[in-house]
């Protein structure tokens, strides 16, 4: 239902002339979801060591941020997966946000992160 509700919200944005960025956990196993509404779009996973992924969430722990179980739960099932995307990975260990920022643009502006529907 959430990814229902943010592919309609991004839809309505679409119509209106907006560029649509869709952040947060979306996993492969949620694409045929998003290729109903979008048939072509940009896919990137933000990947970084377990133990830098476990230390950022530590720092921001507050009653919203994932546990640590959760942490490892999600990073297996990305894990799982990400051979089969190696070319829509940007690595960001040891990255700021404008070096990710830049590096996305570049890769993008190439269509190394194209996903269409099959």
């Amino acid at each position: 239902m959430v990814i229902r509700a943010c592919l309609a919200a991004a839809t309505e944005y679409m119509v209106g002339g907006y560029d649509i960025y869709l952040d947060g956990v979306i996993g492969p196993w949620l694409l045929p979801s998003i290729t109903s509404s979008f048939p072509r779009f940009d896919y990137v996973l933000l990947h970084a060591p377990l133990k830098e992924v476990l230390a950022r969430t530590a720092s921001r722990m507050t009653q919203l941020s994932a546990n640590p179980g959760v942490v490892h739960r999600m990073r297996q099932s990305f894990s799982d997966v990400i051979g089969s995307f190696h070319g829509h990975v940007i690595e960001t260990s040891g990255k700021d946000l404008m070096k990710i920022a830049d590096e996305f643009l570049v890769r993008s502006a190439n269509g190394e992160f194209a996903y269409e529907r099959a």
